[in-house]
Parts: structure tokens; sequence; C-alpha cells
């Protein structure tokens, strides 16, 4: 349709409203036809809309008043970084290092040291064929990843990157929590421990990227994401490099290290709770924050 006002100064304004007139198609009413036509209405002046009103609902035409925040235009993707985006990114990076921690301290002390503690620890391990089951202990955590990633992009569509991000932190802590507690034990509740480990380390690093780019304008994006992509490396890092050091200011106890990186995910689990939210809408970025099902986005991969 189209739209337009004269106006004469000192005398008033007439604004008019053209609507393509609906066809009548075959023996269907043409009054029938007329009610499939439907106008919005956007942050309508309130002595306007009820003209509206009265002139559509002469020509059976529906109207819907829809008003955006405040009554005003909703405000544009902001081009310079918030200076709350560095926080948020600091903590999502914190909570994935935590994981690694509780995954990867047994290359720090190395196999030989975790295998002659569970042949004194564990009487499982009386018999030499069960340290086959040794295997098992770095592998459980990415086939737990593995099998939770795709469903992760559920999860973030639902609930939202924050609530994802704790839920996986949840389940890293979990699971971190059983393999403390049963490794001088019944051991293959340790290795089911390892798994849930894998499947909140994928839930949580899954999310992790949609915490960023949701704060992060186009000019700062790729810097900020290459930080945060350093979670890997730099947490397998640090962990190579204190786990000894810690394994031995402990008494040389595996329960004991593991209960630390425990307590280390849970802080950074808190401290992302409290510091992480959503950004406001003047802090946004360019980044929609309009979801849509995997097959309406498949179309980008291409390249």
């Amino acid at each position: 349709g189209k739209i337009w006002v004269e106006s004469v100064y000192g005398q008033g304004s007439t604004f008019y409203l053209e609507i393509p007139q609906p066809i009548c198609e075959g023996s269907q009413p043409l009054a029938q036809v007329k009610e499939t036509t439907h106008v919005l209405v956007f942050d309508p002046y309130p002595p306007a809309l009820d003209l509206l009103n009265q002139a559509f609902h002469a020509l059976s035409v529906q109207t819907t008043a829809v008003a955006t925040a405040n009554g005003a235009p909703a405000a544009k993707p902001v081009e310079k970084t918030p200076s709350y985006a560095w926080p948020c990114l600091i903590v999502s990076l914190l909570a994935a290092v935590g994981i690694v921690f509780a995954w990867m301290w047994l290359p720090g002390i190395t196999f030989p040291v975790f295998k002659n503690w569970l042949a004194e620890n564990n009487a499982f391990f009386a018999n030499p064929a069960n340290f086959g089951l040794l295997s098992n202990v770095m592998g459980l955590v990415p086939i737990g990843a593995l099998i939770m990633a795709l469903p992760t992009t559920v999860l973030v569509r639902k609930f939202g990157a924050k609530a994802t991000t704790l839920i996986g932190v949840g389940c890293a802590v979990v699971g971190g929590a059983l393999s403390a507690a049963f490794v001088g034990g019944n051991f293959y509740v340790f290795l089911a421990g390892r798994f849930i480990l894998g499947l909140g380390l994928s839930t949580t690093v899954v999310a992790g990227p949609t915490c960023v780019s949701m704060w992060f304008p186009d000019a700062t994006r790729g810097r900020a994401m290459a930080i945060w992509s350093c979670w890997a490396p730099v947490g397998i890092f640090l962990s190579n490099f204190v786990n000894d050091g810690v394994y031995h200011l402990v008494g040389s106890n595996m329960a004991n290290l593991q209960w630390v990186w425990v307590a280390v995910a849970a802080v950074f689990g808190v401290l992302f709770a409290i510091v992480f939210r959503d950004p406001r809408e003047n802090e946004r970025s360019q980044v929609s924050p309009e979801r849509k099902p995997l097959k309406a986005v498949l179309k980008f991969f291409k390249s």
C-alpha cells in the first residue's frame, strides 16, 4: 500500500493510507476476502489509533497495534565494545579453563604415578588385568564431549548461553566429584564420573562462543573469540605445569588432587554466575538475537 500526508501551514494536515483491494475469486463473498487483510500499526498515538480502527473496521480490515520498548524504535547495534564485555569474556573463559583442570590432571602427574597409587590404594587393581581400564581415564572425557556437542545447541536455543554454561559447569562438578569420591573404591563409578565430566566440558565450550559473540561488535569480535579459544591450550599447559606440585601439596593423594580441581571448577562457575549477564539493548552486538532452526542456517556452512 501507500501512505502520505498533505499539510498546509496554519491550516492542518491530512494523512492518507491506501491498501490494495482484495480480489474476490469464485463464489467467495468479498467481505470474507477483506477479513484476511491485516494491518500492523507501530507505536500508535491513541487518538490516531481510534480513527484508524474506525476507518479499517468500516472496510472489514483487522488492525493490531504494536509498541516497541518504551514507545521508541529498537536501539541500533553498538559499534563500540561495551566495557562490561571484557569481564563477561574473562569469566566465560575461566569457566572452561576450570573444567580443563578437572580433565587434564593425569598427564601432569604421569600414568606410572597414577598406576602405582591405584595398586596401593584400590583393591580392584590387585588383579593386574584390570589396569587395562586405565586407557579409558582420558578417553571417556572427549567421548562424552562428542556426544553432548549437538544437543548443547538445543540447550542454548531453549535456555540461553548463560544458563547452558552453568548447566555445563554443574555437570563437570558432579562428574569430577564422583571421580574424586570413587577413585580409591569403585573404579567403574570413577569412570562414569569422567564421562559426565566430558558432557559438562562440551556443554560449557559450545555455549562459550555465544556468550562472547553477543557482547562484541564486528570490530573486536575476532580478537575476543581468539582470546576465548585459548581455553584448551591455556588450561592444558597450566594443568601440566602445576599438577605435580599440587599432587605433592595434598599429600600425594589422587582423591585430594581431584577434589582441588572440583573446587576450582565450582568457584569459577559461581564467579561466572555472578558476573556474566546478557547485554542490554544498547550493548548488544550486531549478532542477531534471533534463533533459527538448524535447517535454516545450514546454507551458511557452505563457505
